[in-house]
């Protein structure tokens, strides 16, 4: 039967390795050792270490031929993390005044729009959020669109009906 491929290689080189480094440690506390300077007992540090020596190589040469295919991708995470960005920034910058109207190819429009985001940022994040900037009074906001959250039943019958 074919062996399983781990779920994760990368994972799994970067487990071998923390296990090998421990292993390179264990041995050179123990050449330390007054014991150690025995010619059998050297010997057998000295195999020791030619096999970790193998062993890092080979886990380095591994860890080389790792392609980005091979790692595993991060599933499910993202929906939280959008929600938050967009409600916390993308949201209340669509919605401020203070963000001038974009213009193509105008250098200060767009150095003054990069000044209003980075502000409303920097507050964003000296307030935990954007909440506090949302409803201070000093923040003025387009007014809420209705027709942007509704669905309109009656118009859209009248046009399939007409």
């Amino acid at each position: 039967m074919l062996a399983r491929r781990p779920r994760d290689p990368l994972q799994a080189l970067r487990r071998r390795g923390q296990e090998l480094k421990l292993q390179v440690d264990s041995l050179v506390t123990e050449s330390q050792l007054t014991g150690a300077l025995e010619p059998s007992k050297r010997r057998e540090i000295y195999q020791r270490c030619i096999q970790l020596k193998q062993a890092v190589d080979e886990n380095k040469n591994t860890l080389q031929k790792l392609n980005k295919a091979d790692e595993a991708a991060p599933v499910g995470n993202y929906e939280p993390e959008f929600l938050l960005v967009y409600h916390d920034c993308v949201l209340p910058l669509l919605h401020s005044t203070l963000l001038p109207p974009f213009r193509w190819a105008e250098e200060e429009t767009e150095a003054a729009r990069w000044k209003a985001i980075a502000d409303f940022l920097k507050q964003s994040r000296e307030n935990e959020g954007s909440l506090k900037a949302l409803l201070s009074p000093d923040g003025v906001h387009k007014p809420f669109d209705l027709s942007e959250q509704t669905f309109d039943f009656l118009g859209e019958i009248r046009k399939n009906s007409g």
